[in-house]
């Protein structure tokens, strides 16, 4: 009898404890993520993990991400992916949510792969390893970076990049010249900012706050695309920007005019 009553007090204090004023709690619901586009992040570098990114819309503000999975298939050179989502049935606002995720491949050997979805087989793109000697001398070089905006330049024909981080010290400088802007693959912008180190000089080891503010290429035209950093110690940083560039001219000799009177190079 005791041991009735025992499980009967803790039946009712779970049922108190799920139902509040007619109220029931209610777990989130696991639906597949909405994804509207993938971004493929290729390894440049030796030991260099790869990545993709998701670009996901929800309907409203009800759901929200979860986890991922990936699955190599190397005798196809496929990469199967997954990325859940959570519904949560409760009081939402009905405008959709655009935000993203990356999902980590890891470390691949060199080859192009195929891009598809773990439960549909649906083809989303390619992804390309090719291990540079040159990226990995560089990459000891990459200078941090913790803020990416993009803007339109006074014109408003055409946009600019802003990047902000901190150098690790008096001794590491960042000139614009020395840092690149490129398509690497359909739909992703690679920037790198390359910093020099001058060893002669007494360095004072406190981080220096930068910014600086460069040109898109010309050559790469209006669309969204995946700005993606490389990083020191295999960090990276992405954002997802639209980017509008109008030229009524072929080439870069006007553009080029403009930024120099602005201080803002188009390299």
């Amino acid at each position: 009898m005791i041991y009735l009553g025992s499980l009967s007090y803790a039946v009712l204090t779970s049922l108190f404890l799920l139902s509040k004023e007619g109220e029931t709690t209610t777990f989130p619901e696991k639906v597949d993520a909405p994804i509207s586009r993938i971004y493929s992040v290729g390894a440049n570098a030796e030991n260099e993990p790869s990545q993709l990114v998701a670009e996901v819309e929800f309907p409203s503000s009800c759901y929200s991400l979860g986890s991922s999975r990936v699955e190599l298939k190397p005798d196809h050179n496929v990469i199967l992916f997954h990325l859940q989502a959570y519904k949560q049935e409760a009081a939402c606002s009905p405008s959709k949510v655009t935000t993203s995720q990356v999902i980590e491949v890891g470390v691949l050997p060199e080859g192009e792969y195929e891009v598809r979805d773990y439960k549909r087989l649906h083809k989303w793109g390619h992804l390309k390893v090719e291990h540079l000697k040159a990226h990995e001398l560089a990459k000891a070089n990459l200078a941090p970076v913790d803020e990416i905006q993009v803007k339109p330049d006074p014109s408003g024909l055409h946009r600019l990049i802003s990047i902000r981080g901190k150098l690790p010290n008096s001794c590491s400088t960042l000139k614009v010249e020395n840092i690149s802007v490129t398509e690497t693959n359909d739909g992703v912008i690679e920037v790198e900012p390359r910093m020099m180190t001058d060893i002669s000089s007494n360095c004072v080891q406190k981080p220096v706050p930068y910014t600086k503010v460069l040109a898109v290429p010309t050559k790469i035209r209006s669309g969204r695309y995946l700005i993606h950093v490389a990083g020191l110690d295999t960090k990276a940083f992405h954002k997802i920007e639209s980017i509008e560039n109008h030229f009524p001219w072929e080439g870069d000799f006007m553009l080029s005019s403009l930024n120099e009177a602005e201080g803002v190079s188009t390299k």
